[in-house]
C-alpha cells in the first residue's frame, strides 16, 4: 500500500516487512530511504492523517480497534543519548499475535524548553471519523508548538511487529 502527497513530493510505501519513504527532488530524480529523511513535523501531520483516512490496513478491523493512531511525545534517553521525541504511531492489528506499529519519530536536540514538556500521549484515534478532532489535539499541544519551530536532528520511520 502507498500514499503519495504530490505537494510534498513524498511517497510512503508499505510492504509486509518494511516501510519506505520515496522522495522526489527538484529535477525529478527519486531516492529511497529506509531511515532518515528531511520531513518537518508540520508537513508530516497532514500526510500521516491522510494516509490513515484513505488507506485501510488489510485484515485490520476498525470496529475491533484494529487500525488506530497515537500521538505521543517526551524527553527521553533510550540508549541513543538525550533527545525530545515527537511521535505519530499507527497501530495495526490483524489478530492477537499479529500486531504492527508504523512509527514516525522526530528527534530534537534537548533544550531548556523541551525539557519542561512532560512526556504524555493524546490517547487513541480509533476511526477515520475522529481524525479532525485528533488533529486539533496535536495542533493545540505544547509538544507541537515546540516541535514546529525547530529543525529535528533526525527523522525516523519504523515498522515493527509488537
Amino acid at each position: 500500500m502507498y500514499l503519495q502527497d504530490t505537494n510534498l513530493s513524498v511517497i510512503l510505501i508499505l510492504t509486509e516487512t518494511c516501510a519506505y519513504v520515496k522522495s522526489t527532488n527538484e529535477t525529478g530524480d527519486t531516492s529511497l530511504n529506509e531511515k532518515t529523511f528531511d520531513l518537518l513535523v508540520t508537513e508530516a501531520i497532514n500526510l500521516t492523517l491522510s494516509f490513515y483516512k484513505e488507506c485501510r490496513a488489510d485484515q485490520c478491523k476498525l470496529e475491533e480497534d484494529g487500525d488506530m493512531l497515537l500521538y505521543q511525545w517526551g524527553y527521553y534517553n533510550w540508549h541513543l543519548g538525550e533527545y525530545f521525541e515527537f511521535d505519530l504511531t499507527r497501530q495495526m492489528t490483524r489478530s492477537a499475535d499479529s500486531m504492527f506499529q508504523l512509527q514516525f519519530k522526530w528527534l530534537y536536540e534537548p533544550d531548556d524548553i523541551l525539557k519542561t514538556i512532560e512526556p504524555s500521549n493524546s490517547g487513541w484515534c480509533r476511526t477515520p471519523n475522529e481524525v479532525e478532532e485528533f488533529k486539533q489535539t496535536i495542533l493545540q499541544s505544547k509538544a507541537y508548538a515546540a516541535a514546529k519551530i525547530r529543525k529535528p536532528m533526525d527523522v525516523r520511520l519504523f515498522l515493527t511487529k509488537v
